[in-house]
């Protein structure tokens, strides 16, 4: 599954070009409804001063304090009374010496806050840029803007951006991190890596270019190098955002180191308790582990903040969500052998092939070592009796039934197979513990075919006088039947009954 569930959202700042550092006025919030408290609309002042500040590179770009606000026209009072209509917010501007000028609205509409954001260049007085959003309480507002005001910041940036050259060359590491912003918001990759590599190469220290360029890595699938980019951004900044460890945690996802996307995805809700994308990511972490518990609890979180959300309602549909699923192990008291088991919807499995030494049954290459690891090969008549007392060998139906559990047959071979063992890129994702391995099959004569190439299991179900349906595995995603001859040496597994 690609876990793109929804691009997670990129919070960037794009470097300004300016001689002189210029102002920007992030005036008091204005709240004419009377929905929040004096402290509470204080809070959001500094709150969108502070993303401001994160955005705008402070050599080009300096936020005004409130200190200064005050001093230019007067007062306190006059300072928070003196617009409070988005009309007159430029003429403020000017009037305060702020080259830019952003107020935040409070209002109420249908029992829900609203909250919408203003930002004007002063001298020319055009709306640079805007936002508006619902939210149910403050905590929701702060969320808001940590998730909106970034790009409407970053407005600033590119409506200073200094033009290259004619011949398309510059010495500027932010003249080069502003077209490869411009490319990979085009989904233009390669372009934008050139690009945000030149702006490293003139800056080593560059952090939102590594930042970036390791988001390109991982829309072009190169997930080293996107774990790689996206480390140095985080080592290079103070204060890490959610979306780097994000990002990162989906290259640790998609190269299967499952440990460290967990600790990325629990850093990046550490950050924003209320990302859908990290819970439903480290659910799909989890259950790639077999953490089965932990897996379903994450795709809960994730609907109870969406209650409409596909990816989580799949995930936990497909991990059997409704039902209970465990791990366990079973003795075979005839020769004190144990097993791993797995429940799976309402089937419990073994989790191992058979290694019963039944009359007849043979190890692979009559090497006892392929016996311990990868479980005996019978015929049909043996099959049929050899699985121990509570359970048996089991039917075409209850195959497919397992195949519907897990997804279908089209998937069950990539869900259901060994992480390793499979030839030719076959491995499965062995995502409940199955581990179904290509332990290939043998003949009545001796020879034995296709270990790592294929497994082979027998059913109950007859073909006709003599022959099987078995059950097969190769390097496809999918499962397939076929009818093998009952005296050919195939796999068991037993299902509980």
């Amino acid at each position: 599954m690609i876990m793109k569930f929804v691009l997670l959202f990129l919070t960037l700042a794009i470097a300004a070009h300016s001689q002189q550092q210029m102002r920007v006025a992030i005036i008091s919030t204005v709240d004419n409804e009377n929905s929040l408290k004096y402290n509470e609309l204080d809070f959001l002042t500094g709150k969108l001063r502070e993303i401001a500040g994160n955005v705008l590179p402070s050599d080009r770009y300096g936020i005004m304090t409130q200190e200064s606000i005050v001093d230019r026209m007067g007062s306190q009072e006059r300072a928070e009374k003196e617009c409070r209509a988005a009309t007159c917010l430029a003429d403020l501007g000017r009037k305060i010496s702020a080259d830019y000028i952003a107020q935040c609205r409070i209002g109420r509409f249908s029992g829900m806050l609203t909250i919408k954001v203003e930002l004007y260049n002063s001298k020319s007085g055009n709306l640079v840029g805007t936002f508006n959003e619902t939210s149910k309480s403050l905590f929701n507002l702060t969320t808001i803007l940590d998730n909106k005001a970034p790009n409407l910041f970053m407005k600033i940036l590119e409506e200073n951006k200094i033009a290259p050259s004619a011949n398309g060359e510059t010495n500027d590491a932010d003249v080069y991190f502003v077209r490869g912003y411009e490319y990979y918001g085009e989904g233009d990759y390669d372009k934008a890596i050139y690009n945000l590599s030149e702006a490293i190469r003139l800056n080593s220290k560059f952090q939102l270019a590594y930042s970036l360029r390791g988001n390109a890595y991982v829309e072009k699938r190169d997930y080293n190098k996107a774990v790689s980019d996206l480390s140095e951004a985080i080592r290079l900044n103070p204060n890490p955002i959610e979306d780097d460890y994000g990002y990162r945690g989906y290259a640790y996802l998609m190269k299967g180191d499952y440990d460290n996307a967990i600790s990325d995805y629990t850093k990046a809700i550490q950050l924003n308790l209320n990302s859908v994308i990290a819970y439903n990511n480290r659910c799909l972490a989890y259950s790639m582990k077999g953490d089965y518990d932990r897996a379903i609890a994450d795709c809960k979180s994730a609907l109870r903040i969406d209650p409409n959300n596909a990816n989580a309602k799949k995930v936990i549909e497909e991990i059997g969500g409704n039902s209970s699923i465990s791990k366990g192990v079973f003795t075979d008291s005839r020769d004190g052998k144990t097993y791993k088991t797995i429940k799976i919807g309402n089937q419990t499995w073994m989790a191992d092939n058979l290694n019963y030494n039944a009359s007849g049954s043979q190890c692979y290459n009559n090497n006892s070592v392929n016996c311990g690891n990868y479980g005996r090969l019978y015929n049909w008549s043996t099959a049929r009796k050899v699985c121990p007392s509570g359970w048996h060998l089991p039917s075409k139906s209850e195959y497919e039934i397992l195949d519907k559990a897990v997804g279908g047959e089209n998937v069950a071979g990539k869900k259901l197979k060994s992480k390793s063992g499979w030839y030719k890129n076959g491995n499965g994702t062995d995502q409940y513990g199955f581990s179904a391995f290509p332990c290939g099959f043998g003949d009545s004569v001796g020879n034995f075919y296709d270990f790592g190439d294929v497994g082979n299991w027998w059913s109950a179900n007859e073909y006709n006088s003599s022959k099987a349906y078995g059950r097969y595995m190769s390097y496809y995603d999918s499962v397939n039947w076929g009818d093998g001859a009952k005296i050919l040496l195939f796999s068991v597994r037993c299902v509980k009954d």
